[in-house]
């Protein structure tokens, strides 16, 4: 909105330039004298002079715009004739006959043409579509070779993973039955030291029982002698 109304004003001030330019001319410019003729009489009845006055002036917009603006007098020019209609003339039946003939075979060429441009364009679109079927079914192929190649790896890759885990477990059960058979091997060992201990222990134990058994025997032995010691020295007495 801004640009065309700074356009509408300098087009506006340059024509008003020009009109003032044009009318400064006009009332600068005064009439020649005509020559003076001597002894001719002027016959001819005095005549408008109009002079043709034509201004002509270029001007160039700020923003880059150069036009030429031209002040003139309207031109006496007739306007161009139109040009008239062709007479009608009467027509026969046959040149009825004739055009309608003629219509009929631009019709049914108009007809054969417009049948082959369907045909062409027909064809075009089966070749497009067997084109994009070939081009399909040889992504299709191309596809189905890398999943199957796919597949294939993974399947190797499958089977390398499953005799890993195979070749580990049977690694772990190797070892579970080494460390199961030492864990034997332990245990009878403690199995056996304890059975030692315990029949050590009851050796002793006998033995400690013997001991004290004996030592009774012995005491009750001492017992005995010192009780017929004391009952000899009374009898002893109370015979003496």
């Amino acid at each position: 909105m801004v640009g065309t109304s700074l356009m509408v004003e300098v087009v506006r001030s340059s024509i008003l330039q020009c009109f003032c330019r044009a009318c400064h001319a006009s009332a600068i410019e005064k009439p020649r004298p005509s020559p003076p003729t001597q002894g001719i009489a002027n016959t001819q009845p005095n005549k408008m002079v109009r002079l043709a006055t034509e201004v002509r002036a270029t001007e160039q917009s700020k923003g880059g715009m150069k036009y030429e603006l031209v002040l003139a007098d309207p031109a006496d020019v007739a306007p161009p004739c139109l040009a008239s209609s062709p007479p009608k003339t009467s027509m026969s039946v046959e040149d009825i006959e004739n055009k309608l003939k003629a219509a009929e075979e631009r019709r049914q060429s108009l007809e054969a043409q417009k049948l082959n441009q369907l045909n062409e364009k027909r064809s075009k679109e089966l070749e497009a579509l067997q084109k994009k079927e070939e081009y399909n079914a040889v992504f299709k192929q191309a596809a189905r070779n890398s999943l199957e190649q796919k597949m294939e790896a993974n399947k190797e890759n499958r089977e390398a993973i499953i005799k890993s885990i195979q070749e580990k477990s049977r690694e772990r059960l190797s070892r579970g039955e080494e460390i199961r058979k030492s864990l034997d091997a332990q245990t009878q060992e403690i199995l056996t030291n304890i059975q030692k201990k315990i029949e050590s222990a009851t050796e002793a134990r006998e033995a400690q029982i013997s001991a004290l058994r004996e030592r009774l025997r012995e005491h009750e032995r001492h017992a005995e002698e010192v009780r017929l010691n004391k009952a000899q020295n009374i009898t002893g007495v109370t015979s003496g």
